[in-house]
């Protein structure tokens, strides 16, 4: 397997696991005293099974399987034991449920088997896309506009929803209606490009400006986290983005010993030489001095990153900001 299909799938795990320890799970994983499995479960098989050893067992899984994925120690492993640990606590406690967390469970199973046919991810956003605009498209609300209406209204309280209503008041919902039946039909025609259209830079290009207009007009309000998970979904699919090697070469310099210290993902290839003289190498080219911490910061894998923790960061940002003032 080529080293571009690894780095890919460890970014996307990664990010996927991030999210399950730090919002998908973290009542479960975290409130030790207070939240203990199976509770309300979906089977009643898991009703039999003691508490306490279930919750602790599944609790050390999820840590140790998170570990070896962000330490590269047989991640894929990891990713799938990871992702069917987290199918295990859902199907153990109605509450824990969330479409979200059920897509990232098993979207982390798709990526320990990801290869270069990236024909899986396609069928699981297509699958994901169709069942969503088939759900609205049975639904009466979101025809008759009154699902938008109350959407916009009561519970986002959408800044200029009711101007432009007023504006167009040809008659009542009308607005509602017209985006009702865009989203409809945007999510159909998303999913039907991802199952069985030739290229994949059209859904995810669609996709993008989906969520991100809803992102915009609900002021970040609406579904960040679907956001964050699609973005994932979308780069494990994508055939356009491909990750590049970035070799580290280092000597005896306690700056770079420490740079090699801190690189705790291993996403550097770090290579010891005799001299004291560092070098980056990216793309066959080399680059010494400020051109080095150029080359690394803007380096491909380090921007998706960096986009994963922003929007992380962004979640979090009232609660980090109160955590410290």
């Amino acid at each position: 397997m080529n080293l571009a299909v690894t780095r890919k799938h460890l970014i996307v795990s990664r990010a996927l696991a991030l999210y399950i320890l730090v919002v998908g799970l973290k009542p479960f994983l975290f409130h030790i005293q207070t939240d203990s499995l199976p509770f309300l479960p979906f089977f009643p098989l898991f009703d039999i099974l003691p508490s306490g050893l279930f919750s602790t067992a599944l609790r050390l899984l999820i840590f140790a399987a998170a570990v070896s994925v962000f330490l590269n120690f047989h991640a894929r492993l990891g990713s799938l034991v990871m992702g069917i640990a987290t199918i295990v606590a859902i199907f153990s406690s109605m509450p824990l449920y969330s479409t979200s967390l059920t897509f990232a469970s098993c979207l982390l199973i798709i990526a320990s088997q990801y290869t270069d046919n990236n024909q899986v991810v396609r069928w699981q956003l297509g699958i994901v896309y169709l069942g969503a605009g088939l759900n609205k498209l049975l639904d009466p609300d979101w025809w008759n506009g009154s699902y938008f209406e109350y959407f916009a209204l009561h519970i986002f309280n959408l800044p200029g929803y009711s101007y432009i209503e007023n504006l167009l008041s040809i008659h009542p919902f009308f607005l509602g209606k017209c985006l009702g039946v865009t989203t409809i039909g945007l999510e159909l025609l998303i999913g039907s490009l991802f199952i069985a259209g030739k290229k994949i830079f059209y859904p995810i290009s669609l996709g993008l400006l989906f969520h991100s207009a809803m992102l915009i007009w609900t002021s970040g309000q609406l579904s960040m986290i679907y956001f964050y998970l699609m973005c994932a979904a979308y780069f494990l699919a994508s055939d356009h983005i491909q990750t590049q090697s970035l070799t580290f070469s280092y000597g005896n310099s306690t700056f770079s010993k420490t740079l090699n210290r801190l690189d705790f993902f291993r996403s550097i290839n770090w290579q010891k030489v005799q001299d004291d003289k560092t070098t980056v190498i990216f793309n066959e080219n080399r680059y010494q001095s400020i051109a080095k911490v150029v080359i690394t910061i803007v380096n491909h894998e380090t921007l998706v990153y960096s986009f994963f923790l922003l929007i992380l960061f962004v979640l979090f940002y009232s609660k980090i900001y109160h955590f410290l003032f």
